[in-house]
Formats: C-alpha cells, structure tokens, sequence
C-alpha cells in the first residue's frame, strides 16, 4: 500500500533582536533579523511558493486556496495577503518577464493562442507565446494585440492579426482545428472531400511521428501536396456546383457556406497548411499553446471579474510555467 504522510502543522520560528548600550558613548547597536524575516509576521519561502504554484500554476482560486490551507495545515492565510504574496513575487523577479519575452520572440518555431477573459467587468484578451521551454503570458485589450516582434516560425490558429506578422520567417497552421473543421463538413453536410482531406493530413501527421524528427523523403512530401491539392480542387467544383445561398437583401459580400470559407483558406494557406510535412521542426498542431493557455479557462475567466488587481497572476503563470517545463 502506498500512502503520504499527514501534512506537518505549521512551524514557526521567533525571531528576536537583541539591543546592546555601549557604556562610553550610550549608543544602541541594534541586531539585524535574517534575510526575508520583518514585520508583523512574515510567511517563510516554503508556504509563499507553495501559494504562487497553487495559485499561478494549478490555478486554483484564492478563496479556495485559502480554505486548503486551512484545512489541510491549520495556517490562516487571508486572500489578501495571498494577492499581496503574487504581487510581491513579480515586483521581485521583473526583470525575468523581459528574459523569457526574448527568449520566445528569437526562438526559432514558438506558437501562439488567445482566450478571452473579463478583468473588472470588461472585456480583454489572455495571449500566450510559447516554446518547449519558455511560457511568455500577456493581457491585451483586443484580440489583435498579438507579438509583433516575433521571428522565426509561428503556429497559430489562422487568425488574421496572427497571419499578418510582419517580421516572422514562416506560419504553421494548427492540423487539429482544421480536422475538426473538416468532421463537421463530413458529419453534417456530407461533404466528401472533406473526409478525403481529413485522411490525408491525418496520415501526413502519423508519417512525421513515425520519422521521430526526421524529414520525409521528397517522394512522401510530393505525394502529400499532389493529394491535398486535388482534393482541395475537387472542394471547390462540389460547391461550385451547388446553388447559391439565398440574399438576405443587403448589401455587401454575397453569404458563402462554411466549408467554401474553408476551401479559400487551405488555398490561401496552402504553404503554412503543409509547413509541418517539409519542416520536423515544426509541429502539425498548436496544442502546446492551447494547453498553456487553455488551462487558465476555469480561473482566469471567471476569478476576475470583480478583481483587476488579480491580472499580476498572468505573468507568474507564466514564469511558473517555465520553470516547470524546464525542470520537471
């Protein structure tokens, strides 16, 4: 049987300062504490970082947060004092956001994702820009507010701020949305060249993953693209041949169904579609982004509502999360 052992109760320590008077000159010569212990009561290294990783990394809500340490250690830890504890902690090691920011805007293949979020009732934008390695996090008030300063290759979700980076070398477009574009197409509207597609990139994803970072053999690359555009062209004469959608009336664009929207955009993107298949060092999906971003859905979006002081946890998580990709 396995087991872990009950959780310690809470130790503390009493620090005292001793005063001593010189008997010539009357002088006080007062000791000093050690390093991080002042005034009134300071909480020591081990429960401040067992808080930022709960808080920052698990994310777990402050009220919550609160009520484990409670429960668990018998230590009354109020949420204000949990909020001055990550607001201190980024004060503290500022300078490492510019770090891990550079790090991520030179990285050769770096992805990124967004989510929204309210902060003090109105509505912002949670970015992420990720490597293996390094977790950058920030809040921008639209959805455009992407890094511009990125090089390298980008993954992404194909949204159009992101396409539009002026200074990066190459896009990969994530295979994950555009599959699950593709099963609706099949499952909904029948579309068969959406199947066919599907099974395409999916067997393309499975070939990189058998060559363990290697590159396909030209043979493999030519095949694949030869398939994805006569597959695509068959797309377009399917919807070609359907009748149009009615007008509504007004004026503008004429309505256009979604799996032609789709079809525009593999066309458009065919390069960035395919990166994955010419480039190993590319990946087929942008789930590391969704994950480092997406996990935050739970806490982020519904834990500051009424609270913009709570946006400092952004780029903790983000350090956090750094150190756990490159340690753990």
């Amino acid at each position: 049987m396995q087991d872990i052992p009950e959780p310690l109760p809470l130790r503390v320590v009493d620090h005292r300062a001793y005063v001593g008077i010189c008997s010539q000159c009357n002088g006080d010569t007062k000791a000093s504490f050690p390093e991080g212990v002042g005034y009134p009561v300071p909480y020591g290294p081990h429960l401040t970082g067992l808080v930022l990783y709960l808080n920052t990394h698990q994310l777990l809500p402050v009220k919550r947060l609160v009520e484990t340490f409670r429960d668990l250690f018998g230590v009354k830890v109020s949420t204000g004092t949990v909020v001055n504890m990550v607001s201190r902690w980024v004060r503290a090691y500022g300078g490492l956001v510019d770090t891990i920011r550079t790090g991520v805007v030179h990285a050769r293949v770096k992805h990124m994702d967004e989510t929204w979020l309210r902060i003090g009732g109105r509505l912002h934008w949670l970015h992420v820009a990720c490597t293996n390695l390094l977790t950058y996090l920030w809040i921008g008030k639209g959805r455009g507010d992407v890094m511009l300063a990125a090089r390298g290759i980008v993954v992404h979700d194909c949204w159009t701020s992101s396409c539009a980076m002026p200074n990066v070398a190459g896009h990969g477009l994530c295979c994950a949305h555009i599959l699950r574009e593709l099963e609706g197409l099949f499952q909904f509207g029948r579309e068969k060249w959406a199947r066919n597609l599907a099974r395409l990139l999916s067997g393309a994803v499975h070939e990189c993953n058998l060559a363990r970072g290697r590159p396909l053999s030209p043979a493999t690359m030519g095949a694949t693209a030869d398939s994805y555009d006569r597959i695509v062209a068959e797309g377009f004469r399917y919807h070609e041949a359907l009748s149009p959608l009615p007008s509504n009336g007004r004026r503008g664009r004429t309505k256009r169904r979604k799996g032609y929207n789709l079809l525009l955009r593999l066309r458009e993107h065919r390069a960035s579609v395919l990166l994955f298949t010419r480039n190993p060092q590319v990946p087929a999906t942008n789930n590391m982004a969704n994950a480092d971003v997406g996990i935050s859905w739970p806490n982020w979006r519904f834990g500051w509502k009424r609270s913009s002081r709570r946006y400092r946890g952004v780029s903790v998580a983000g350090r956090v999360g750094t150190c756990w990709k490159r340690f753990v």
